[in-house]
């Protein structure tokens, strides 16, 4: 019985990968396409759909972590995510399953093993096929993610494209340090200049609209040599202790 055919984006700069492509699709039916990097997966995936996504943690400029939050962020994509590399990029793969990949495989890869894992991938996933993805809600702050259209407790904040986009990404991966190379790649696409000051002054106009700062509780604040950060008050610290926590001072009436 001929299994059930499965369409995965592959996209793998190696030329193992074309082994495993046309090992897969020949014995398995798989239509496993090939796309040279991580930008013309992300422009394919614009255009089409697939079930799966099979990443190499090698093929992209920036981090597989990196990757895996651009494809979120640009896409509406429920397809879950693959990552493929060597055995010694164990922190590589951490840090991208931390950020939503789905799971990962370390070389040499079998065609009946990467066949395998991707089922499993996928009946992980059935119970997610449903879920409503048109809201992200993180504390106060609701986005409508098809209108684009962002509230704060119930109120309507008016954001230029630019920073709906920006606030999308500090939302969905609040706690994490995004990079500059990221944020920049996501809003100006390859066009992006790493030592313009463009990104910087978009920040400072979000971070003014939305009031993250920390008298608010919220905190957008840069991270040196590295990107920019959102905490949200629980994850906020006063002496080593969460904001919840900071120490209160009584005043009592003297006799």
């Amino acid at each position: 019985m001929r299994p059930e055919r499965i369409n995965a984006l592959l996209v793998d700069t190696t030329p193992a990968a074309w082994k495993v492509r046309s090992m897969a699709s020949a014995r398995y039916g798989q239509a496993l396409m090939l796309e040279e990097g991580g930008v013309d997966a992300v422009d394919w995936l614009s255009q089409n759909a697939c079930d799966i996504l099979l990443l190499d943690v090698t093929s992209f400029a920036g981090s597989a972590a990196d990757a895996v939050m651009l494809i979120h962020a640009c896409l509406d994509v429920d397809a879950p995510i693959l990552l493929l590399g060597d055995s010694r990029l164990h922190t590589e793969f951490n840090a991208a399953m931390e950020v939503g990949a789905d799971d990962y495989m370390t070389a040499p890869f079998d065609h009946l093993a990467v066949l395998v894992r991707c089922r499993a991938v996928l009946r992980r996933q059935i119970p997610l096929i449903h879920r409503p993805s048109s809201l992200l809600i993180r504390g106060e702050y609701c986005l409508d993610l098809t209108k684009s259209v962002m509230l704060c407790a119930g109120v309507r904040i008016k954001l230029t494209a630019k920073e709906f986009l920006l606030a999308k990404m500090f939302l969905r991966y609040c706690g994490k340090t995004l990079s500059r190379e990221l944020l920049g790649r996501l809003v100006w696409g390859d066009s992006f200049d790493a030592m313009s000051r463009t990104l910087d002054t978009h920040i400072h106009r979000l971070r003014k609209k939305l009031g993250w700062t920390l008298s608010r509780g919220w905190h957008l604040s840069s991270v040196y040599c590295r990107g920019y950060r959102l905490m949200e008050p629980s994850e906020l610290s006063y002496d080593g202790k969460s904001v919840s926590a900071r120490p209160t001072i009584s005043v009592r009436r003297l006799a």
